[in-house]
């Protein structure tokens, strides 16, 4: 197609092939494409909210010497187990969103950060096929969950359940906890924070404290921020089908002050725990994500209703990314210090 003179796009017209499946017509997908294809239905890029609670517990259980020599069989077990349970969180969440008729309802945005995965939607997986990916994650995990209660005891039967229940009926019906007006938000903020992050030291040291989830607290608090801005774009739809997250029930000008104080709330903290002595100094390079915080807060405040918002979203991702990691070198450092007599 042409415009003055100047070719502006193609057009194309199709001819019915008799006696052809589609499969034959089809061209055979690529090895790598197979790849990016799970990447999408796992949504692998945010499995980040489960890897970065996980490290600060292991790092947080080694500055305080309690995990000497450090158990790496433990640690990679409660990993690979942590990751298990998010990717079955996520497909339960497409699917059973796909099924409630939220995602078919949310045609305004098609973004990434927009409507889960879209793997439906894109033909990459059946809705069977999605439920029992779902399933076979699920049963990983409790396998994992349940070699390692063979090591450290019954009492990691509870945080497993808790991620479980949550993983589940976080969309699932009759329960679906994110309509619940904040309970899929307070899920949220505990599992990927308090939980992930004392179960995990717990796991690595067989000791457990109010602190151990007390430390949890700033990066559950960042993934919140992550949930809490990706339902901008989502708002109208999920209202539509009676998805009454917190977004929803305060409306999008209002939430802009929930995601501000949930950035302020988590910043704030790690800089009083450093002060009460509980975080060592060197965890403090967290704060070198605020610059990220601010950036996305701005574009929140002036476009939460604009597509140009994916901006905030992605810094969000990566504000909660770089603070927890340098939150857990921080931890690192401080251990290495003191074993040094530096500190």
């Amino acid at each position: 197609t042409f415009r003055n003179g100047e070719q502006i796009g193609y057009c194309g017209v199709t001819t019915p092939l008799s006696d052809v499946s589609p499969a034959e017509a089809a061209q055979e997908t690529s090895f790598l494409t197979k790849v990016f294809s799970w990447m999408v239905i796992t949504r692998a890029p945010f499995l980040t909210a489960t890897v970065i609670p996980i490290l600060i517990g292991a790092t947080w259980a080694v500055w305080q010497g309690n995990a000497s020599p450090f158990p790496w069989a433990l640690f990679l077990l409660t990993m690979v187990g942590g990751i298990a349970l998010h990717i079955s969180a996520n497909t339960f969440n497409d699917y059973f969103d796909w099924t409630s008729g939220t995602d078919k309802a949310n045609n305004n945005y098609f973004l990434p950060y927009s409507g889960g995965s879209r793997s439906l939607e894109l033909g990459l997986i059946s809705e069977k096929a999605l439920l029992r990916v779902a399933w076979i994650f699920l049963a990983l995990a409790v396998g994992a969950g349940l070699v390692l209660m063979a090591v450290r005891g019954p009492l990691l039967l509870l945080f497993g359940a808790f991620g479980a229940f949550s993983a589940y009926f976080y969309t699932a019906p009759p329960l679906r906890l994110v309509s619940r007006k904040g309970l899929g938000e307070l899920l949220i903020g505990l599992n990927f924070g308090p939980m992930m992050v004392a179960g995990t030291s717990y796991v690595l040291t067989g000791q457990l404290s109010f602190v151990d989830f007390l430390v949890g607290v700033p990066i559950g608090l960042l993934t919140m921020a992550i949930l809490w801005i990706n339902q901008f774009p989502d708002a109208e739809a999920d209202a539509q089908t009676g998805k009454n997250h917190l977004v929803v029930v305060m409306g999008k000008e209002r939430a802009r002050w929930g995601y501000a104080s949930l950035l302020i709330a988590a910043f704030g903290l790690i800089l009083v725990m450093v002060v009460q002595g509980i975080l060592p100094a060197a965890t403090l390079a967290a704060l070198a994500a605020v610059p990220l915080a601010v950036t996305a807060t701005r574009v929140l405040f002036r476009q939460y209703g604009e597509r140009t918002l994916i901006r905030a979203n992605a810094a969000t991702i990566q504000m909660q990314a770089i603070a927890g990691f340098l939150m857990a070198a921080g931890l690192l450092v401080a251990a290495f210090l003191s074993r040094a007599g530096l500190s």
